[in-house]
């Protein structure tokens, strides 16, 4: 959390605690998350973000953080599904993206050279 957010990009409140989504905004290509106030009334009433409705807020946008943001919030069900059906290609360019050579990877038997075909 040294960066401010956890690792699906949910942010944390200045005393610490992670905030919640609060919607996204295809406008702007944004997400909005507040904090709640989810802590004691004592902490809250000493919190400079209590006077607020929701406490505090704050947006992160995809053109700030393209890897974190977008209209499905990172971590969630949704998000999981989504992530689950991506395609084969996709899958493996992930899976053996550190590899040095297609021989780590267990494809010993592929040539590595790839042609593309234009219709």
């Amino acid at each position: 959390m040294a960066r401010g957010y956890d690792t699906n990009g949910t942010p944390s409140a200045p005393c610490g605690r992670l905030c919640r989504s609060h919607g996204y905004d295809d406008q702007s290509d944004s997400r909005q998350y507040v904090c709640g106030q989810p802590c004691p009334l004592p902490e809250r009433e000493q919190c400079p973000h209590g006077h607020k409705v929701r406490g505090y807020t704050r947006t992160m946008s995809f053109h700030e953080y393209p890897r974190l943001i977008g209209p499905i919030q990172r971590g969630t069900e949704n998000w999981k599904i989504l992530y689950a059906a991506r395609t084969a290609s996709e899958w493996c360019v992930q899976t053996h993206r550190h590899t040095r050579s297609l021989s780590h990877a267990g494809l010993l038997f592929i040539d590595g050279h790839l042609v593309l075909q234009l219709p």
